[in-house]
């Protein structure tokens, strides 16, 4: 049996060696064929958020009214790279990972309710780029899905804290600016993100709360690009 299975071992690996062979092959003709006639592009960027715009409100179905925070913090950062590409028509792609974490408390009648909310929203985004040695990129982006264990709640009766899954979607727009410097490239962007966040939990007062289901965050951005 060891002897049937050694030539179709040693046919898959030919065969991934050759595909391997080829891949790098027409990576390299690619690469030379662009740098003939255009610039490629690969951009990172690190962002946080200089405006928070939200209101800081949860409704209560039991009371059938709205209820301010009696505390509120939010610290959001996002992450991102991205590709640029001159052969193409100066068109590119991207994905940015966003990191939500808010935490917020209200109180109902002698219960204080702690509220820690972590969401990490994935963007996968298209831009289009102006310029050369001065650049200007445009883009927007989308993300959508389930965030497991998203939401967690603390009260003066709970224990162990609850968690509960939450629903995103949302878009997000860019604007970047950049200044080439030989191979490297200095950056700096804004980006707005919308999230739209879903989620019906039973609070340990028995109340149903629903937070402000619309997070809206500006990014101030900065990054470094390269070129080849």
């Amino acid at each position: 049996m060891h002897l049937q299975q050694q030539p179709s071992a040693l046919f898959t690996t030919g065969t991934e060696m050759k595909l391997q062979s080829f891949v790098i092959l027409l990576l390299i003709l690619l690469t030379a064929v662009s740098s003939a006639t255009a610039t490629e592009r690969i951009r990172v960027f690190s962002s946080h958020n200089l405006k928070v715009d939200e209101e800081a409100t949860v409704f209560l179905q039991t009371y059938d009214s709205f209820k301010d925070y009696d505390e509120y913090n939010s610290k959001r950062e996002s992450k991102n790279i991205s590709y640029i590409s001159g052969f193409f028509g100066d068109l590119g792609i991207g994905y940015t990972e966003s990191f939500y974490r808010d935490k917020f408390s209200y109180n109902v009648g002698m219960q204080d309710t702690v509220i820690e909310q972590n969401i990490d929203a994935r963007f996968y985004e298209i831009y289009y780029m102006f310029g050369n040695t001065f650049t200007f990129q445009i883009g927007a982006g989308y993300t959508g899905g389930s965030i497991p264990n998203g939401r967690e709640i603390r009260s003066d009766y709970t224990s162990p804290p609850k968690n509960y899954d939450l629903q995103a979607e949302g878009f997000t727009v860019i604007g970047n600016l950049g200044l080439k410097l030989w191979r490297v490239e200095l950056l700096v962007g804004y980006r707005k993100e919308v999230l739209k966040v879903e989620h019906s939990s039973l609070e340990p007062s028995g109340n149903i709360g629903f937070e402000n289901g619309v997070k809206i965050t500006s990014f101030q951005s900065y990054g470094l690009g390269f070129t080849f």
